[in-house]
């Protein structure tokens, strides 16, 4: 009986099992998610798309205009640990980071937990600063805060910003004019105040800044009445990234949600690999066999 073909044989489908299993699959897949509203204001103001990151290594990009990354309530996902993704993008307990289409940092940090859906629940820039004057006002008003400390350093490099609701305009948001200070020695803006657009006072409507000469700040902000909103930082994207104000050109084709997937190739070097030593077991075993014919 040739058992030692049989032997072979399996040993050689044992091994091509194993590096197909390698090549494709690195653990269990998560997801990122974002809702119908963080996908448009991504797609509108924030260059089209997240880059995603595991500790630090590219896993890919979650498209906010790629139907192929669309989910049936309108917002979008990426999946983590797809094929050609590095090993951390599927390693429990690995940090999840991003940087948006303006190739700006984002605030947003996440534990991974392999199989888990991480929801992103707002686009943030840079890290949330503390001791903010936040929440609900103590007069039903709706206003833009700033803190002591950027105000000063607002009125020193800029003076003042735009501000805009849903891209229609609501006035200057000054850092030197004392009618604005607080008694903290920050400033704040009223929105909805008499003469403003509708949008300055709409639950919902999207708040954007922009720098004197027209740039527009990397945050955006959720306007939500009756409440005070802080201002957390003065980042705009970096030179020469095209964004004046809008979306900035470069968002991915449709299709270009993921990275490439390299999967068949893969599963046909395993194949390759296993044939070449099927071959070579059977030529072992012919030459065995003769050798076992002369004794």
């Amino acid at each position: 009986m040739p058992y030692r073909l049989v032997l072979i044989c399996v040993l050689t489908f044992a091994i091509s099992a194993s590096v197909a299993t390698t090549a494709g699959a690195q653990g269990t897949p998560a997801t990122v998610a974002v809702s119908s509203e963080v996908r448009e204001v991504g797609e509108k103001y924030f260059g089209g798309y997240l880059q995603v990151y595991a500790d630090g290594q590219l896993c890919g990009e979650l498209s906010f205009s790629d139907p192929a990354r669309r989910t049936p309530d309108g917002g979008a996902e990426f999946e983590l640990g797809g094929a050609g993704q590095p090993a951390a993008c599927t390693r429990s307990g690995a940090t999840i980071s991003f940087f948006d289409g303006n190739f700006v940092a984002l605030g947003n940090r996440y534990t991974l937990a392999p199989g888990a859906r991480i929801e992103i629940s707002w686009l943030r820039i840079g890290q949330p600063r503390q001791g903010l004057d936040e929440g609900p006002s103590a007069d039903g008003r709706t206003y833009l805060t700033i803190d002591p400390l950027l105000r000063e350093g607002g009125a020193e490099r800029l003076g003042y910003l735009e501000v805009f609701a849903d891209d229609e305009p609501c006035g200057s948001f000054s850092f030197t004019d004392t009618e604005q200070f607080t008694s903290s020695g920050g400033a704040e803006f009223e929105l909805s105040a008499p003469g403003q657009s509708g949008a300055c006072g709409r639950d919902g409507a999207i708040i954007t800044l922009r720098y004197p000469s027209g740039i527009r700040l990397s945050a955006v902000y959720r306007l939500t009445t009756g409440q005070r909103i802080a201002i957390q930082n003065f980042t705009i994207p970096p030179p020469h990234t095209g964004d004046n104000g809008g979306t900035a050109p470069g968002a991915p084709e449709a299709g270009a949600g993921v990275v490439p997937d390299p999967s068949r190739s893969a599963a046909q070097t395993a194949l390759a690999i296993g044939t070449l030593l099927l071959l070579v077991g059977v030529m072992l075993y012919v030459v065995s066999r003769r050798h076992a014919l002369r004794q």
